[in-house]
């Protein structure tokens, strides 16, 4: 097996405000990411919050790329700005094909912040509370909801 990456990421949604189909839109990445992630040992979690994708995937570099790739060309929303792409020591989200941290109203991050600079520090950064906020989200959902309603590897 490759050595472990993780890829952290930000996008703006393109869904529209309608709740409903931005709920089922979401659900369909999930079960994608169920479908496809694990053959690719692929892991990772999925947060949407007002308006923006927040996401860590986990894996072997090679296919990391290559998932990247096909996230870049969905349509499901644009600006996406990638946080850091680094080798990582474990997975954080092993158990999942894609964790799910929930749907928020009011967006947590801010793209707007990342895109304009340079600065890498400050995207590094942003991704590490990013991934703090998604371990935190995922294991409040794990024990609201039970394990059954995150979708599991």
């Amino acid at each position: 097996m490759s050595a472990l990456y993780h890829l952290a990421y930000i996008s703006k949604s393109t869904l529209g405000d309608n709740p409903i189909f931005v709920r089922n839109e979401v659900q369909e990445i999930l079960e994608c990411a169920k479908r496809n992630n694990p053959r690719m040992h692929i892991t990772g979690a999925l947060l949407y919050s007002g308006g923006y994708f927040c996401q860590l995937i986990e894996g072997p570099r090679g296919k990391l790329e290559d998932l990247f790739e096909t996230i870049l060309r969905d349509d499901r929303h644009e600006a996406i700005e990638m946080l850091f792409f680094d080798p990582a020591p474990e997975r954080l989200f092993g158990v999942w094909a894609m964790a799910f941290a929930g749907i928020e109203d009011d967006a947590r991050f801010k793209i707007a912040g990342v895109r304009p600079s340079a600065d890498q520090i400050y995207a590094r950064k942003m991704g590490q509370n990013m991934i703090d906020t998604l371990s935190r989200l995922v294991a409040e959902r794990q024990k609201n909801l039970g394990r059954e309603s995150i979708l599991n590897a």
